[in-house]
């Protein structure tokens, strides 16, 4: 085979780069690919590394020629090798390494239409369900190392937590599973920043990491953040980190995270994870409601499990509902305000759940 016969990516290992761009509003920017590999999916921008270009100049060129936004690159987030199988053709191999990119001018628009068939920003603690892989492992580093090193979480900790805790995550329904947990683990975050509140922010981090890691457990389904706290205290890795006093305070706030908690939160860290453990994104929690009960109840047919969802929403965020906010904070007052609209609509609230499966 000639050198002009063979394809990049296919023949020999292509090298690519991308760009993780987040705004002041904690959203990055993805598009929706037009083109195999991973047709239809979400990706964030990049391309292709030119002849005598760093990786740095390819990721402002790419964004530009894409998005038609000016961005500084800020630093890597990680490098992902980028295995992909193509319809009716062979395997697809890059090696593209991501750098955290904010903006410095423009506003983004589809700049090449042929490629993408949207382009959108979403909440980093929000992204959507079908995202390509270089975009998985993009956040998968953003939430490793550049959260990390903004909080100035323990490193080891956060490796631990990241190889032993997450990955049980995957056995737990679609509402309980790793983008829960990292969207808990944001919004702690979040709230202890806004909040400026004094606490220990490698516990705030567990707590989240922990907090509904028994919903999968056998020992009791009905009591599932007892059973969390009883796995966070079986890992003797946590000793390493935190004393008896704190692990105490771990526990307690893992098992006061339940929104249906007759008493208040026992510590300012049970306050925040119950806090941060309350939804604010609407298609969201009808996706995670819909989804939980249906795993819950495998007996009902599609309306029935609507009706559950509408039930369980109704009693948690409608009017009088038992979900607890501890903290003043502008994205769960708009989202519940949503919420219990929709909720006085039931019509609706039917009409938009029997949506999620088509």
């Amino acid at each position: 085979m000639s050198e002009k016969e063979m394809k990049i990516g296919k023949d020999y290992i292509g090298v690519g780069c991308g760009a993780f761009i987040v705004n002041d509003k904690n959203q990055f920017l993805l598009q929706k690919r037009n083109k195999e590999p991973e047709k239809g999916y979400w990706s964030i921008p990049g391309g292709r590394l030119e002849m005598y270009e760093t990786f740095e100049e390819a990721v402002v060129r790419e964004v530009k020629e894409e998005t038609d936004l000016d961005v500084e690159v800020v630093g890597l987030c990680g490098i992902c090798d980028h295995i992909v199988d193509i319809p009716g053709e062979t395997k697809s191999h890059w090696i593209s390494p991501s750098y955290l990119c904010k903006v410095i001018s423009g506003e983004a628009k589809i700049m090449e239409p042929n490629k993408h068939l949207d382009m959108k920003w979403f909440d980093i603690a929000n992204p959507p369900e079908n995202i390509t892989i270089t975009t998985a492992k993009a956040l998968d580093d953003y939430f490793y190392n550049i959260q990390s090193e903004k909080y100035d979480l323990n490193n080891k900790l956060v490796k631990h937590i990241r190889k032993k805790v997450f990955p049980v995550y995957e056995k737990n329904d679609k509402g309980h599973g790793l983008k829960h947990i990292r969207q808990v683990i944001s919004r702690s975050f979040e709230l202890v920043e806004n909040n400026k509140l004094d606490v220990d922010i490698n516990m705030v981090y567990t707590i989240a990491a922990y907090h509904d890691i028994g919903r999968k457990s056998e020992r009791d389904k009905d009591n599932h953040e007892e059973i969390s706290a009883e796995m966070m205290r079986e890992d003797l890795e946590l000793e390493k980190y935190f004393s008896e006093d704190k692990l105490k305070l771990i526990e307690e706030a893992i098992v006061d995270h339940r929104a249906s908690l007759e008493y208040e939160a026992r510590s300012i860290y049970g306050k925040i994870v119950s806090s941060a453990d309350r939804e604010i994104f609407l298609d969201n929690i009808l996706y995670r409601s819909y989804f939980f009960q249906k795993n819950k109840h495998p007996e009902c047919d599609k309306l029935g499990v609507i009706e559950n969802s509408y039930k369980k929403l109704n009693s948690k965020y409608g009017k009088g509902g038992y979900a607890k906010m501890y903290f003043s904070d502008e994205k769960y007052q708009k989202f519940i305000t949503e919420m219990q609209v929709l909720l006085e609509n039931k019509d609706e609230f039917i009409r938009r759940e029997s949506l999620l499966e088509e």
